[in-house]
């Protein structure tokens, strides 16, 4: 059996797009106002960077998502940047997404790395990292060199497990 190019997976690779652009269309509303009958001296503000965990660089676009008693979100600049104003003071959380990368059990993509965060006047910038998707691909074959079909091949993988997976035979 071999694989096209385009054929039956292309609806698949539109899957994580679509639901990226979903998931911010229903998270993207204005928060309400606030009280402040916190008895800090906020509103506060929060910065912050987005990058690959594996090359450092900034991620664009990156949805960012805080978790307080109202919902945020806001994507990251060309540079990786992100800036939320008029919080409260107190105990938030930011979850940082991005097609093609990891999620934060390192399987699932679309959830992002959660990360508590104590929010106060003189709040430093935070650095969220993202790991990157990655593919692994080679061939199995006998001692002479002929593809083996329906071979089991697994990744060990340290602090996680196992992983299996069933190839196709591509000729």
């Amino acid at each position: 059996m071999c694989f096209q190019e385009f054929g039956p997976t292309m609806p698949r690779r539109l899957i994580p797009t679509i639901l990226f652009a979903v998931q911010f269309v229903f998270c993207a509303y204005p928060a309400p106002a606030q009280s402040s009958s916190s008895s800090s001296s906020c509103p506060c503000t929060l910065q912050g960077s987005v990058v690959d965990s594996v090359s450092g660089q900034p991620i664009p676009h990156a949805l960012v998502k805080l978790a307080t008693n109202s919902p945020r979100v806001t994507l990251t600049d060309s540079e990786g940047k992100f800036q939320f104003e008029g919080l409260p003071a107190g105990s938030v959380t930011l979850e940082a997404v991005k097609p093609g990368y990891l999620g934060n059990d390192g399987f699932v993509p679309w959830s992002g790395r959660v990360t508590p965060f104590q929010l106060g006047p003189d709040a430093a910038p935070t650095l969220l990292k993202l790991t990157p998707e990655g593919v692994i691909s080679g061939q199995v074959s006998d001692e002479n060199g002929e593809p083996l079909e329906g071979f089991t091949v697994s990744v060990l993988l340290p602090g996680v497990g196992v992983l299996r997976g069933v190839l196709p035979l591509s000729l």
